[in-house]
């Protein structure tokens, strides 16, 4: 109704002057420059594992738990479990973006892969899929190089009250380079946790794995030692690791191409470029990917 009644102003020389409250987004504008009301009325954004986020033009998915209630509104989302392997309750070919800000690293490659089969079935041709995650070759590099400030990890969890808040037993500066590096990569195999995995990771394993094995295939192992268990009463944990080149292979895989390496705010979709909505999670160490729907 309200784009008919700006298309019937415009033919006859005048244009509406909209109103705006005070308290409303200026960033909004876009929306309606660029969709048809009809369009914005279905929220056809999806921002999936959105915890905090809050927009009215957005549709949140996630998976209501006590661990996020304080930031979740679980009134007003999908519930959804990335790792029931559930299809997503969204009608084929009919999002315009799927948006998800570091969550994978919290889900199986299992779960992963679904995720992206998913988001290529419900998203309409030229949609796009946009994803941040925890760059796993920067950590890497972080450790080779003995660089104890790269982590924010150091700075925040500095206080023994504050570190048992995520489960550390002592401080966060306390922690060696490669508690540290498997806290963001496999979290509940750290000798550190106060309530991980059956199977832990020395600093001896894990040096001795990655000389050996490489990268890749260290992560690799040390995600297989991650208990789900543990996951289900800490779902802050981290449970895998990201590369550009493993999302390139598993993106592939579903049918999306090219798979393009990104960077904060650089988005192909003038939507995403709002970073103080989106790409805002720890950027001095995240790895951007997005993909648009062939």
């Amino acid at each position: 109704m309200k784009s008919a009644i700006r298309r019937v102003t415009r033919r006859i020389g005048c244009d509406i002057v909209r109103v705006r409250s005070e308290d409303e987004d200026p960033s909004l504008e876009i929306y309606r420059e660029m969709y048809r009301d009809e369009v914005l009325a279905r929220k056809p954004f999806y921002n999936v594992g959105a915890g905090a986020f809050r927009h009215p033009y957005w549709t949140n998915v996630d998976k209501p738990s006590d661990w996020y209630a304080k930031v979740q509104d679980q009134q007003a989302l999908i519930a959804y479990d990335l790792m029931a392997l559930d299809p997503l309750p969204i009608e084929s070919d009919s999002a315009e973006i799927v948006y998800s800000s570091h969550t994978l690293e919290h889900i199986t490659n299992q779960a992963a892969n679904w995720f992206f089969t998913e988001s290529f079935r419900i998203l309409r041709r030229g949609g796009i899929l946009r994803v941040t995650v925890p760059d796993a070759e920067l950590f890497y590099r972080a450790l080779q190089n003995g660089d104890r400030h790269f982590d924010s990890m150091v700075r925040i969890y500095n206080t023994a009250e504050k570190a048992r808040s995520i489960c550390v037993d002592r401080p966060a500066n306390e922690l060696s380079n490669q508690q540290l590096f498997l806290w963001r990569m496999a979290t509940s195999t750290s000798v550190n946790h106060l309530d991980g995995s059956p199977e832990r990771i020395t600093d001896e394993q894990l040096d001795d794995a990655l000389a050996t094995r490489g990268l890749e295939k260290t992560l690799d192992f040390c995600i297989s030692k991650c208990d789900l268990e543990v996951q289900q009463r800490n779902p802050g944990n981290h449970i895998n690791w990201w590369t550009f080149d493993k999302f390139k292979q598993m993106l592939e895989a579903v049918g999306f191409s090219p798979v393009l390496r990104s960077a904060f705010g650089q988005s192909a979709s003038p939507l995403l470029r709002d970073t103080r909505k989106f790409d805002n999670t720890h950027p001095e160490f995240s790895l951007y990917i997005e993909v648009a729907k062939p």
